[in-house]
């Protein structure tokens, strides 16, 4: 199978835009393949993809940040 060869097995992902959408589905996805997440968000927290992040297993860490402006403001939650 195409994913058996896609082995992420200790590593770490930074997704952007993790709280929805296609940012979300890539971040289930990694964890999927076996990698932990950091995933950065705007204002809505990323609630369900943490969820479904951790439900096999992998470690999610949700980082806010505002990415868009000159100046950025990130929180390590």
């Amino acid at each position: 199978m195409l994913l058996d060869r896609f082995n992420l097995e200790g590593k770490t992902v930074l997704v952007t835009g993790s709280a929805a959408g296609f940012g979300q589905g890539v971040a289930v996805g990694f964890a999927g393949a076996g990698a932990d997440i950091e995933g950065v968000y705007n204002r809505r927290p990323p609630d369900g993809t943490m969820t479904a992040v951790e439900k096999p297993g992998r470690r999610f860490l949700p980082i806010q940040a505002e990415l868009m402006k000159e100046t950025r403001d990130i929180a390590y939650m």
